[in-house]
């Protein structure tokens, strides 16, 4: 599950904890994106009704987004496609969309394709500045980009223990992040990214963003971080994590993905976990965070460790 450690996703990590502010967030989720769905009328709207929902509001949301074009198309509608940043087309659509992209088109019969194509999407680079707008104006990409960002941030957490934790003996890019939890305390830097986890999560779901609008959100992620610390020094010392770093590392991931996990819970159902259900979330998370930390570990030490460095 563990991503490759690079000098790019080291620095990417040092930039975010200088861009904590929610107007930024704001505006990436308000980027202007595209989606257009084409094809005959009743396959059009049943991908709508998948993408969308029933609720007349958020189709009105989404109108910005979703761009609903049945055959035949007009010249109008043949002239928007290719300046559209995803097509997907119904199985039996046969016209013409040679100045589209070809690896921003898809095709679909049925739900379950759309499913798989909400994965596919997500998974390509080229469109990853259109993940948080697709999912504040498509429900249906919401539980897959909240689970992206939610495992995004809760890999930056671990690789930050772990290199802050090595910074005596990495050089750069990794000794301005030492420095950083020298200065602020690791606990306080691990928080603010969480914060930043937040923003994202609250910006998915079609959230207004700021310290004030999330503030009881922000009051929960706070007094959760205490609780961390507490369980940290608790697991520490039981459980058969390993030696050095990695205990530390996993637990912070797996806070992290707990902490995720419960603000999408909260803005899904309106309710907020119990403390048990929080703690079952970081219990199922711990091992997860176990498995990545070693394999982020081994990968720093063979991109940035010297030979004959001692390594713990």
């Amino acid at each position: 599950m563990a991503r490759s450690v690079n000098a790019k996703m080291l620095s990417n990590i040092w930039k975010a904890f200088h861009q904590l502010n929610p107007k930024n967030v704001k505006a990436e989720s308000e980027a202007p994106i595209r989606l257009a769905v084409v094809g005959v009328e009743n396959a059009v709207k049943d991908a709508a009704q998948f993408l969308v929902g029933i609720d007349p509001k958020v189709y009105e949301m989404a109108s910005d987004t979703l761009l609903l074009l049945t055959t035949p198309l007009t010249q109008q509608a043949k002239d928007m496609l290719p300046k559209c940043d995803i097509v997907l087309r119904s199985f039996d659509f046969g016209e013409d969309l040679s100045r589209v992209d070809p690896r921003r088109i898809f095709t679909f019969s049925d739900q379950e394709d759309l499913r798989k194509i909400i994965t596919d999407i997500l998974r390509l680079p080229d469109l990853e500045y259109a993940h948080l707008p697709l999912a504040r104006a498509l429900p249906a990409f919401r539980p897959e980009v909240c689970k992206n960002i939610i495992q995004t941030i809760s890999l930056e957490n671990a690789i930050f223990v772990v290199s802050t934790s090595l910074g005596n003996i990495i050089p750069n890019p990794l000794a301005p992040l030492a420095a950083l939890a020298a200065s602020a305390g690791d606990l306080v830097v691990l928080t603010a990214n969480q914060i930043r986890m937040l923003f994202m999560l609250a910006a998915a779901h079609s959230r207004d963003i700021g310290f004030k609008q999330q503030s009881a959100e922000i009051a929960s992620i706070l007094g959760a971080a205490f609780g961390w610390r507490s369980i940290a020094r608790e697991l520490v010392g039981q459980i058969p994590l390993g030696g050095g770093i990695i205990p530390k590392a996993a637990i912070a991931f797996a806070g992290t993905w707990a902490a995720g996990e419960g603000i999408v819970y909260y803005y899904t159902t309106g309710r907020h976990m119990t403390k048990e259900e929080l703690r079952q979330q970081f219990d199922l998370a711990l091992e997860k965070g176990k498995t990545s930390v070693e394999s982020i570990t081994a990968k720093v030490k063979e991109t940035f460790v010297k030979p004959n460095l001692p390594f713990v």
